[in-house]
């Protein structure tokens, strides 16, 4: 339960049922006026994985934007509703999800990012599309590159989980690439795969199913609308 977060004692609901987020001074003491809120690890989880990745993407991508702007403020991709509310829910952090990890436009709107997701299940796991038609992957330019991350952060007695993938050149292209967010010590050693593997067994755990969908078209077509930029980390962190 939390207190302080500067909700109104009767917040406004956006029609997927997320408080509109107020914004308070954090600097500000707890009032006996702010409404507790109730959560869970999993929300909190998700609501860290999104921070992190919007604030990891304005600053590599240079947007000048201040990710607490965002967070906080109302937008379309959540019909509304901040992202500090809404991306805790299973469908507001796939939206986000894929947001940042496709790096699309800040002011795409829910029902557009809705049917993006949507397409994406039209192909299985199995690399067939729902026609029965086997789907090709693209033989020039990038791949779709994946690991996954489980380490202590270098000087620090934090562990980090993550899941990485991204389109790439070539697996050393990949590695550098990691390196550049996670260090050399927690990614020299790394089984970085072309494709998914989902036998991993951190994959049920940082991996969203809604994803698995998105991430066999990139590999299927790693030039194509879902792969080209596709740049995706789910990263959890907690004392070793």
């Amino acid at each position: 339960m939390f207190a302080g977060a500067g909700f109104d004692r009767r917040p406004d609901l956006d029609v997927d049922g997320a408080a509109v987020f107020a914004p308070a001074d954090p600097l500000e003491p707890d009032g006996l006026d702010d409404l507790p809120i109730v959560t869970s690890h999993r929300r909190l989880q998700r609501l860290a994985t999104v921070s992190a990745a919007t604030g990891a993407r304005f600053a590599e991508d240079g947007m000048g934007i201040d990710p607490v702007d965002w967070l906080t403020a109302p937008q379309a991709l959540f019909r509304g509703a901040a992202a500090i509310d809404a991306c805790q829910n299973h469908d507001g952090f796939l939206r986000a999800t894929i947001l940042h990890g496709l790096r699309l436009r800040l002011d795409a709107g829910a029902d557009e990012m809705d049917e993006l997701l949507e397409e994406g299940d039209d192909v299985d796991d199995d690399g067939f599309d729902d026609e029965g038609e086997p789907v090709q992957a693209a033989s020039v330019g990038g791949r779709l590159f994946t690991c996954f991350i489980d380490g202590l952060e270098f000087g620090r007695e934090r562990r980090v989980q993550a899941f990485c993938a991204s389109v790439q050149p070539d697996p050393k292209a990949m590695r550098r690439h990691l390196a550049r967010r996670f260090g050399s010590a927690l990614t020299r050693d790394l089984v970085i795969v072309e494709g998914i593997d989902l036998d991993h067994p951190s994959a049920g755990v940082l991996v969203p199913d809604g994803l698995l969908g998105v991430l066999a078209l990139a590999e299927s077509e790693p030039q194509g609308e879902f792969g080209r930029g596709l740049d995706i980390v789910l990263e959890r962190r907690f004392a070793a």
